[in-house]
């Protein structure tokens, strides 16, 4: 007898332990807990080659994936690199606006105060400016009032000059008169008479330089003026 068969006709001793035993009962039970057993150790099988075969691929894969890995780093420190350069960028930046917004708020406050200089300067300028047309109101009347004493000096001349003539011609008549009177009455000598002539005569001269005088004086006023 064989000590186990798979011949359900010709069973071995297995089989027949088991029929005596009462486990054939169990049989069935058992081979199909045994084709289970064969199935998942041949997917077992199945899967441990394809993780053999993985790994085999997995380590032809190291050298791309240490040049990955490695790609990475250099990515990485490239990028800390950058951010770096940035950040040194970004606070040199930062003292430069920080700079420039010292310079506005300084040129604002220049500004501010030539604005204010500007304003007290115009305001100056308005008030000479002011004081400048006045003078020159001023000035245009003085001007004015001038024209008008020099018309009226003129006026006034030109009547002084009438009556110096006027005066003369009567100082001249007067004394030819008294000449004559003198001469009838007293004087019959001739030489005395033509004295009393020279003097009549010398009389007029005098009259007559002292008016021209007076005209030479006002014709240096009217220049001087």
């Amino acid at each position: 007898m064989k000590p186990k068969s798979n011949d359900p006709n010709d069973p071995g001793l297995l089989e027949f332990l088991e029929d005596i035993i009462g486990t054939s009962r169990f049989k069935e039970e058992i081979d199909q807990i045994e084709a289970d057993y064969d199935r998942v150790a041949d997917t077992k099988k199945e899967k441990w080659e394809r993780m053999k075969y993985s790994e085999t691929e997995l380590k032809k894969l190291d050298e791309v994936k240490d040049e990955a890995i490695q790609f990475v780093r250099r990515e990485k420190e490239m990028y800390q690199f950058k951010n770096t350069l940035f950040q040194i960028d970004k606070w040199r930046c930062e003292g430069k606006l920080k700079r420039r917004a010292e310079k506005i708020k300084n040129s604002e406050i220049k500004i501010k105060e030539l604005k204010e200089k500007y304003n007290l300067k115009r305001k100056e300028n308005e008030a000479f400016e002011r004081k400048f047309y006045e003078l020159k109101e001023r000035d245009f009347q003085i001007e004015k009032r001038m024209k008008k004493l020099k018309q009226s000096y003129s006026v006034i001349q030109e009547k002084d000059e009438k009556l110096q003539i006027d005066r003369k011609f009567q100082i001249t008549n007067e004394v030819k008169y008294q000449v004559n009177l003198i001469g009838g009455v007293v004087f019959q000598n001739n030489g005395l008479l033509g004295a009393a002539k020279g003097a009549g005569k010398a009389v007029s001269g005098y009259h007559s330089k002292k008016l021209r005088d007076r005209k030479t004086a006002a014709s240096e006023r009217r220049n001087g003026n």
